[in-house]
């Protein structure tokens, strides 16, 4: 089956008539109104579209950082373009660290392991039986080692505040002296400026941005692929697992 015909097959199976059923209320969740079965595709659906935002998000950051807005505005609130592309690296790294976790998230709902969210981890997956074996698995297993350095480095972000910008020390350096330099309206050294003209440091920030956003193209493409390997066996084991809950009924 086509990667669309199961989509569709899988959207089919979400109900669209909850607000014409006895007791719902605009004001609640109506959950109370879907039989367990739907409960299921519903829960699986809502993961999904969570996952679906985190892969946009991840085209975002490329579009951020391809353009600093406003710099008057940002300069004036000291968001230089180095800490520009630094922020929305950082969101990078979490994004990616995120999808990894909302993979585990859709796992547990599909093979109806009844993990809590916040005790959803890893080691609960792996030696889960139900699901190590699984080709679902065996996916997000490999996802976690394709990106198993951009999640460590979110890691050392997240619990340390610690973050390799990948600029070069001395560019970072000529930087934040030409930025203190303006800020303070005195004149630079002649030797330094020979050294350091501002072309090359513009040059140079220029560089490391592009090499940024090279870097997040290849990552997304390899994110990407993931991606369309875990939705169409997520897919078609909930397509399954539905036909076989409705047969029991």
């Amino acid at each position: 089956m086509k990667d669309t015909e199961l989509l569709i097959q899988f959207l089919k199976l979400i109900p669209r008539d909850i607000q014409n059923r006895k007791g719902f209320s605009f004001d609640k969740n109506n959950y109370h109104l879907l039989s367990s079965t739907e409960k299921y595709i519903m829960g699986i659906s809502n993961l999904r579209n969570r996952l679906n935002e985190l892969y946009k998000d991840l085209e975002r950051v490329i579009i951020f950082i391809k353009r600093y807005p406003t710099a008057k505005y940002y300069e004036s609130n000291n968001i230089d373009k180095l800490a520009y592309i630094k922020y929305h690296t950082e969101v990078y790294l979490h994004k990616i660290h995120t999808i990894l976790e909302v993979m585990k998230l859709i796992l547990n709902d599909v093979y109806e392991l009844e993990i809590a969210e916040k005790d959803c981890t890893w080691n609960k997956l792996k030696n889960n039986s139900k699901v190590n074996q699984t080709k679902a698995y065996k996916i997000i297993e490999l996802f976690h080692k394709s990106f198993e350095k951009i999640i460590d480095a979110r890691h050392r972000n997240t619990h340390r505040a610690l973050f390799n910008s990948g600029v070069d020390l001395d560019l970072e350096a000529a930087f934040d002296i030409y930025k203190l330099s303006n800020e303070l309206d005195y004149d630079m050294d002649l030797e330094f400026m020979r050294s350091y003209p501002p072309m090359l440091v513009n040059y140079e920030l220029k560089l490391h941005r592009k090499e940024r956003v090279d870097f997040m193209h290849k990552s997304n493409e390899v994110a990407n692929k993931y991606y369309d390997m875990f939705i169409k066996e997520i897919l078609q084991v909930t397509i399954m697992k539905h036909a076989e809950k409705t047969k029991e009924k």
